[in-house]
Order: structure tokens, then C-alpha cells, then sequence
């Protein structure tokens, strides 16, 4: 089983009534990077509506693997320090990724506040 087949079924997530939040797939891609180019989103997340190339670097090289460290800190010690955590919002209706929130540091907010989006 290859690395990312791996963490595909071993996705931390929150169940809710209509929706499920889950830590990002791979397979997540288009629909966030269409997600992003949205008006509404770009408006309040101006750097997040970016190539797709760019995004797909971005969930590989930088979201999935942050919240593996992310998690494996709160498993371990829960001294998440400045880690970001990264997750997708699921339609339990549709199994639809309508949206995103997370966690992290916010460059107006003093460590150890955090951004809650």
C-alpha cells in the first residue's frame, strides 16, 4: 500500500449532523482549487486563489503533511506550537467537499491565540 493510500484510510475526522470535516485528501484537489477561485472565499482569503499547479504543490508538499504533524503532536504531547491544521468540509448528503476550516497561528493574533476559520 503506497503512503498516500495509507493516510487516505486513516483520515482524522469529525463527524456532525449534516456534515463530516476530515483532513485533506490528495483527491481533494480540484474541488478546492475551484472552491478557491470562488468570490466569496478569495474575498476574505486573498492568497488561497492560486494556479492549480501551485495549490497541488501546496496539498502535497505543505497541507497533508502539516496535519500529520499537527496531529502527531497532539497525540504525543499536545504542544502543537505553531502547526496548522488543514481540514475539508463534507456534505453528508451529497459526500461533496463544500468548504474548508482549520486552525493556525494569525500574524495579528499573539501565540498561543490561534485562528479559528
Amino acid at each position: 500500500m503506497s503512503q498516500l493510500q495509507n493516510h487516505n484510510s486513516n483520515l482524522f475526522t469529525i463527524e456532525c449532523e449534516d456534515i463530516i470535516l476530515r483532513e485533506y485528501r490528495f483527491e481533494d484537489l480540484d474541488d478546492l482549487f475551484h472552491l478557491t477561485w470562488q468570490p466569496h472565499f478569495y474575498e476574505f482569503l486573498l492568497d488561497w486563489n492560486v494556479s492549480k499547479e501551485q495549490r497541488e504543490e501546496w496539498i502535497l508538499d505543505y497541507e497533508i503533511p502539516d496535519n500529520k504533524r499537527f496531529l502527531d503532536a497532539v497525540a504525543k504531547d499536545g504542544n502543537i506550537g505553531e502547526l496548522r491544521l488543514r481540514l475539508g468540509i463534507i456534505s453528508k448528503d451529497s459526500g461533496e467537499f463544500i468548504g474548508v476550516c482549520g486552525t493556525g497561528i494569525l500574524d495579528k493574533v499573539s501565540p498561543p491565540n490561534r485562528e479559528i476559520y
